[in-house]
């Protein structure tokens, strides 16, 4: 049943050649780089005792980040910072990871290809599941080696880097068992972000309210934290990983076995197909509506999270003029609030163009399987193609962006903040979208090169997301930041004609990536992989 799984496991290793070291990177980087914050942050011995009582009294802070078990260390700083976000990103790249390999590959067609000689049943799972955990692995154990290297305990160090390795494993099991239920892999991406964010939910919720202080202990990012690295550690709570994670794999290989190739759990609906895909423009709605409409909900999610605990957030930020600093770096602004706002917009702004660019992938998914090959057959123009998925890319952004900007400033408002704010909150919400237009670009570039080159978007993606997460905290070079267009946004509070002028450059270089984009696709070979 697992027939082949030697060079598959090659093969598998060659694909994710890009992928799995640049996420790896990032991955062990943040924790990394947040100890060197710490005396930044708090720089007094005062400071750093009272940080901890501090944190915990206010349910804003925690529900964002965790609750804080020692902040009197650097090692517990940086566990209470990033390790709920280390794990969420953990899980994020498992668990799609997984559908890479497995579901996707079924939707192409390939795995049909590769069952009909050398390959077993569950190779493709098994082999997906051995690269997930080698590579679970040695996020752990480089990550305990960079953070032991500062001089942090090794017992918190293993904790910390387990922890996020254990939330890679369990997603990747949610990915598997996703893989069997759906035909597509659009739905079985949902599944796997739709348990992402609720995983993220029941621990903030739990930990912003004693009242359902268990709910945490439902989650996997709260397994990671609740074990407690640098304070009073408790490393067998991680040993929760391993039943739930085993369950979730052979939930999925059972699932396998009693479904054909290419089929899920779930059937799709039969009759004749409706009215509304009679039309190209009719095929790209279905094909990209139910993603844009998660990605809508997802943005009001975030837009009415980030509002409303804007108040506690500020009241500590107050009396920490070094993390205002560093705010300001990530954003600008005069006022707190201002500095607030700046700083979290670009970097919900980046997070959210990945819509665009995971729309665009839709097109290089169909043409890797054959189906945009039929479509073109039936006298459509190749622009008009490409224009017809760029268009949801472009208006989607738009969507997300207003629907942010109004649960931000919803939620600002509800939780005391000034209605005069409300106007600059929506603008520079809207202000990002021709840096949102400018990924978009980018990732139309490499679908018009086609090829390699399809995945040039969320190579780009990735690295930008880094980047302004922790640039501004690593304290990298100004021109450095600067290569981000999500760090030429108009200023909270008020533009000047000067500030507007960045905007307007990046609307032009969006429009000849995007140009360029469209003359590229219509000139080459649409070639079907396989």
């Amino acid at each position: 049943m697992t027939t082949g799984f030697v060079p598959y496991l090659r093969l598998e290793l060659r694909r994710d050649r890009i992928w799995w070291p640049l996420w790896a990177v990032i991955m062990i980087a943040m924790p990394a780089a947040t100890v060197g914050t710490y005396e930044t942050v708090y720089p007094t011995t005062a400071e750093q005792a009272a940080a901890t009582g501090t944190v915990n009294a206010n349910p804003s802070l925690r529900a964002l980040y965790g609750p804080a078990f020692d902040l009197s260390n650097a090692g517990g700083f940086q566990a209470w910072r990033v390790l709920g976000f280390t794990c969420l990103l953990a899980g994020f790249v498992g668990g799609f990871t997984m559908l890479r390999h497995t579901r996707a590959e079924e939707e192409a067609g390939r795995a049909e290809l590769l069952r009909a000689g050398m390959l077993g049943r569950h190779t493709a799972l098994t082999t997906t599941a051995f690269s997930c955990l080698g590579w679970a692995l040695a996020v752990a154990l480089f990550t305990a080696g960079l953070l032991a290297a500062q001089g942090l305990s090794l017992s918190g160090s293993l904790i910390t880097g387990l922890g996020a390795a254990g939330c890679l494993l369990f997603f990747a099991g949610v990915g598997a068992v996703a893989a069997q239920i759906f035909e597509r892999v659009g739905p079985a991406r949902g599944v796997v972000g739709a348990t992402l964010g609720a995983a993220y939910l029941l621990r903030a919720i739990g930990d912003s309210n004693d009242r359902v202080g268990f709910l945490p202990w439902l989650s996997p990012i709260g397994w990671a934290q609740q074990a407690r690295p640098y304070a009073d550690e408790r490393p067998l709570v991680l040993l929760l990983f391993v039943p739930t994670t085993a369950i979730l794999f052979t939930v999925a290989l059972l699932l396998e076995s009693h479904r054909d190739l290419g089929a899920g759990v779930v059937q799709p609906r039969l009759g004749p197909a409706t009215g509304d895909l009679s039309g190209l423009t009719g095929l790209i709605a279905r094909l990209q509506r139910g993603s844009l409409i998660s990605w809508l909900i997802g943005a009001l999610v975030a837009g009415l999270a980030l509002g409303a605990i804007t108040s506690g957030l500020l009241a500590l930020l107050k009396d920490s003029g070094s993390a205002v600093d560093i705010l300001r770096r990530m954003g600008g602004g005069s006022s707190l609030i201002d500095v607030y706002f700046a700083a979290i917009i670009p970097i919900a702004a980046v997070v959210l163009s990945a819509h665009g660019v995971l729309a665009l992938d839709v097109l290089s998914r169909e043409e890797a399987s054959g189906r945009a090959e039929q479509v073109l057959a039936a006298a459509v123009p190749r622009t008009r193609l490409l224009l017809g998925h760029l268009a949801w890319a472009l208006l989607g952004a738009v969507a997300l962006m207003v629907v942010f900007g109004a649960g931000l400033a919803g939620a600002y408002l509800l939780a005391g903040g000034d209605s005069s704010d409300v106007g600059s909150i929506l603008a520079t919400s809207l202000g990002a979208l021709p840096a949102v237009w400018t990924m978009t670009g980018i990732a139309a570039l490499g679908v018009g090169l086609g090829g390699r080159w399809g995945r040039l978007g969320l190579v780009v993606l990735g690295l930008l997301i880094a980047l302004q997460w922790f640039g501004a905290v690593v304290s990298l070079p100004e021109a450095v930041l600067d290569i981000s267009p999500f760090r030429h946004l108009p200023p909270v509070g008020g533009a000047s004609a000067g500030d507007l002028v960045p905007l307007g450059l990046l609307v032009v270089i969006a429009a000849l990536l995007t140009a360029a984009a469209v003359v590229l696709f219509s000139r080459r070979d649409v070639v079907p992989e396989g």
